[in-house]
């Protein structure tokens, strides 16, 4: 799959699942996602995937955003 379908994300863990994280991660690459950063001390999650949507509906998963460089003007 090409780079250009792929959209980088932030995932938030479920406060009452962060000791499963590393578990969620494995989780979401099975749903296609590349993983680049397991932050367990603050429940976050990155990486990029194709399909947002399909993130989401991990078990675990509180939320997931597209990542979205800001630049100061």
């Amino acid at each position: 799959m090409s780079d250009k379908n792929q959209k980088k994300f932030i995932a938030v863990v479920d406060e009452n699942q962060t000791d499963k994280i590393n578990e969620i991660a494995e989780q979401l690459k099975k749903e296609g996602a590349k993983i680049d950063q397991v932050l367990s001390f603050t429940g976050i999650i990155t990486g990029s995937t194709p399909n947002l949507q399909k993130l989401n509906k991990v078990d675990g998963v509180k939320s997931v955003e597209e990542d979205r460089e800001n630049y100061a003007l």
